[in-house]
């Protein structure tokens, strides 16, 4: 009783703290707009403490239980839209972006804020895996009773003794190098964000040779 009490102080306070990582974003991109010299370090840190932010107002979606509200959204339009709004701080890595997609529309019932929010963090962690003169696909395919939403990356991989715990925060030891690579919250939301659409978020990585994370959705219709 005593533990679950203290989880829910702490995720209370989390926004807290982001509202005060936002104040200071605010600043940062004040600053982005008057400096030309230094333009890839500070989007990079702007990028990173604007995920940060987003990943702790949105921690108490770790504990909800009911499906998330829906409605019909073209995937192929909406991400255009963000492979679009990603091409600065890949550009600036010197990391490829691309995107495939067969599909006239991929057109499903989704939460477009939650579900990107999820693809966002896939993005940040497949660019934070590339070096310069990697490459990031992101694939949209259907194939019902699913979409599927792959986002593939040229990077380092993720050590197989890491992988089983990746979805499970609570899991995670607080290392230096734990903290060094954020909070641990991304993925973890990531996942429950795909659950609550009714899918599922799934990972296929090997050290040294990149990974795959792909969220598969229902391929359903809101009425």
């Amino acid at each position: 009783m005593e533990q679950a009490q203290q989880e829910k102080v702490y995720m209370e306070r989390l926004p807290l703290v982001a509202m005060q990582i936002r104040s200071a974003l605010g600043n940062i991109y004040y600053g982005m707009q008057k400096l030309a010299a230094n333009a890839a370090m500070l989007y990079h840190g702007y990028f990173r403490l604007l995920r940060l932010a987003k990943n702790l107002e949105s921690a108490s979606m770790l504990n909800r239980k009911e499906l998330l509200p829906t409605e019909n959204t073209d995937l192929k339009v909406w991400l255009d839209e963000i492979i679009r709004e990603a091409e600065v701080p890949f550009e600036l890595k010197g990391v490829q972006l691309e995107m495939v997609c067969e599909e006239r529309y991929a057109i499903t019932a989704v939460n477009e804020p939650w579900l990107s929010q999820a693809l966002w963090q896939l993005l940040s962690n497949a660019l934070k895996a590339c070096s310069a003169g990697g490459k990031v696909t992101v694939t949209l395919a259907v194939q019902k009773p699913h979409v599927l939403i792959k986002v593939k990356d040229t990077g380092c991989g993720i050590p197989a003794d890491r992988q089983e715990m990746l979805f499970r925060w609570h899991m995670r030891p607080m290392t230096l190098d734990y903290v060094a690579g954020g909070v641990g919250l991304g993925l973890p939301l990531a996942h429950q964000i795909a659950r609550l659409h009714g899918g599922q978020l799934l990972l296929n990585s090997r050290e040294g040779q990149g990974t795959t994370a792909t969220i598969a959705l229902p391929m359903v219709r809101a009425l």
